[in-house]
């Protein structure tokens, strides 16, 4: 067993604050509360919005020994019950109770299911794989107490729950996107918004990007950006590029490339497994194709990212083929410089259809950031497969 993060510094600073305006002793008996409502069942999944309860449900749900399945609020309703079925998990709301007071968790405690961004996989950690991870990020970020660190990824992703862990890990306080920040961590289609508001940041010291390809001319404007690499199945950032230095591992991750260039890892941030597969061991393959400077240049697969998201082409044609008079469905990836790449649908269908309908008929089927935007109806058939390696920069 080992000390709970928060549960540390409520014992060495209990009045340095974990959020504005609340202390880390007074997080700490909200914890202890959500504990006295923690249910009996080992695997916990709940819906998390970003709020503070929220994050003190992770710790109350691990300082009980239960492993926490957060899943995303953009899946529709029918979606979200299919994987409590698949899983076996009870679905719940955070609840506060009579106080509890535990101060440890279990470092072997799987800890987490957290599915891939595609939704394909769900990732399983235990407590201390992502206690490592938060701890050498946070070295590498040069995060300290008194910095704050923005929430401004959702807890549902490993990118969100990477952030609270980093800050509370070395004492110092979470704030809210709209709050001051030292620190924050995004996707480039956050990047880009951000730089459209041309918003003064005098405070910041680190902006962590990641997620997807970064065009190079975000790259230029005068900023503090570190670019990084990572995975759910990593427990979240393993290469880091700080503002004008090279790529670099970090010290607790281990880096090899196969003959064909795929880019391998082995450390103890790496996941357990893979929900319903067997424990992962020896180097773990990630799929992604890198040259000698650890640059990310192409996917073993069609996979891509679009504002931070995995899409998988296949899963969206799927979706297509299901709706009346489609025959052909193909799903492709389209330079945007806002989302990076975005899905783009050509349809070969027996008649003309309306886009509005498509779209409509595809809601009930995906979350929003899979639906394209873009879709090409054609009334011939679409030509053969053709596939293209696009350099990514991280």
């Amino acid at each position: 067993m080992i000390l709970c993060p928060v549960a540390k510094w409520k014992r060495e600073c209990p009045e340095a604050l974990a959020f504005p305006g609340v202390t880390y002793q007074e997080f700490d008996r909200m914890i202890s509360r959500l504990c006295g409502a923690i249910p009996s069942a080992s695997l916990l999944a709940f819906v998390p919005e970003g709020s503070l309860i929220d994050v003190a449900f992770f710790f109350a749900a691990w300082r009980m020994g239960k492993t926490v399945y957060p899943i995303s609020f953009r899946h529709p309703e029918t979606a979200v019950l299919q994987r409590i079925k698949l899983t076996g998990a009870l679905l719940v709301s955070p609840q506060m109770g009579p106080p509890i007071e535990i101060d440890t968790i279990d470092e072997n405690l799987l800890a987490t299911f957290i599915e891939t961004s595609s939704s394909a996989k769900i990732v399983c950690h235990r407590f201390l794989s992502l206690l490592i991870s938060a701890r050498s990020c946070a070295l590498a970020l040069d995060l300290k107490m008194g910095d704050t660190y923005c929430l401004n990824l959702p807890l549902f992703h490993i990118s969100g729950i990477a952030t609270f862990l980093r800050t509370f890990v070395i004492g110092a306080t979470l704030v809210f996107p709209g709050d001051t920040a030292t620190h924050i961590s995004m996707v480039p289609t956050q990047l880009f918004r951000l730089i459209e508001k041309n918003e003064p940041l005098p405070n910041l010291k680190c902006l962590l990007v990641g997620g997807a390809p970064i065009p190079p001319a975000l790259l230029s404007k005068n900023l503090p950006i570190y670019c990084s690499y990572g995975m759910t199945e990593t427990a979240s950032m393993v290469l880091i590029k700080p503002p004008g230095q090279p790529i670099t591992p970090l010290p607790h991750i281990q880096v090899d490339r196969s003959e064909e260039g795929e880019l391998l890892l082995k450390g103890p941030s790496l996941f357990e497994r893979y929900f319903g597969k067997e424990p992962i061991t020896g180097w773990f393959h990630t799929g992604d194709i890198v040259n000698e400077r650890l640059e990310i240049v192409g996917r073993k697969d069609r996979q891509f990212i679009s504002g931070g998201e995995n899409i998988i082409p296949e899963e969206i044609e799927a979706a297509l083929l299901q709706l009346p008079d489609v025959i052909q469905a193909r799903v492709e990836s389209e330079a945007d410089l806002e989302f990076g790449m975005r899905p783009v649908a050509k349809l070969y269908t027996k008649k003309e259809l309306l886009i509005a309908d498509i779209h409509a008929a595809l809601e009930s089927q995906l979350p929003r950031f899979k639906i394209p935007k873009k879709i090409i109806i054609s009334s011939e058939p679409l030509p053969s497969k053709q596939t293209s390696l696009t350099k990514i920069f991280i």
